[in-house]
């Protein structure tokens, strides 16, 4: 119930639509009324009207439609985002097919895989095609890519290399090297590095497998696999 000031005349007070008028000959209006008009030398005052918290009705910009409101954008926003990470516009290949002929190209037999935001290159190679370091010797190149240093360092990674007869050919940690920083965005800049292993043996036809382990967190772990043959490549087994 609103207590009205004893000065004004209550005998005047009406219903305006739904809501109580009070009619005060002169004054200032109450605090819990707001003036509205004067009329025959009274000025009327209507109740305030104050939104609670629940009653508040969300803003929402003239290009919004309706329902549409500021945190279910930026939820959306979130959501696209998280999408449009690096490995879902440039999915790994794990399992991969290759000609012979390939471990002379300049990139050689690849395969790659995501490890969260760190994608791991495995690449076979005879070589150092079209350098002057080229040679005749069988090599694995590792190329990194990551959001950090330490990710991005092949010396926190120890590769296990299994031939086609089931038996580990290699397993070794490269050395350490301080990777390069490549593209920056708002969110920080790509670290990549590329190094290389010498194989025992030469490369021959048959699948190899390629393991990676963390140095510093085993729980990480990325296998890969190098099909080699001297056919036409086909679709690598799964």
């Amino acid at each position: 119930m609103i207590n009205v000031p004893v000065n004004l005349r209550q005998s005047a007070s009406r219903r305006t639509g739904s809501i109580t008028s009070v009619c005060s000959p002169s004054g200032p209006a109450p605090d819990s009324f707001t003036s509205v008009k004067e009329t025959d030398g009274c000025t009327h005052h209507r109740p305030r009207l104050t939104l609670t918290s629940a009653q508040a009705v969300p803003s929402r910009s003239s290009s919004q439609s309706p329902g549409w409101t500021i945190s279910s954008a930026r939820a959306s926003l979130l959501i696209a985002l998280a999408a449009c990470t690096p490995a879902a516009f440039y999915p790994g290949q794990p399992n991969t097919t290759h000609r012979l002929d390939a471990l002379r190209t300049e990139d050689g037999a690849c395969s790659h895989a995501w490890l969260g935001s760190t994608d791991i290159r495995a690449c076979a190679q005879t070589g150092a095609p079209f350098t002057l370091a080229d040679s005749s010797e069988p090599r694995l190149v590792t190329k990194l890519s990551a959001a950090s240093f330490s990710d991005a360092d092949p010396s926190n990674w120890l590769v296990i290399v299994v031939g086609p007869d089931g038996k580990e050919l290699l397993r070794q940690t490269h050395e350490k090297v301080v990777p390069e920083v490549g593209m920056c965005t708002e969110y920080g800049c790509n670290k990549w590095s590329i190094s290389s292993l010498p194989m025992p043996t030469a490369w021959s036809p048959g699948r190899y497998l390629v393991r990676y382990v963390c140095a510093f967190d085993t729980r990480r772990i990325v296998d890969l696999s190098i099909r080699l043959t001297s056919s036409p490549a086909a679709q690598a087994p799964k």
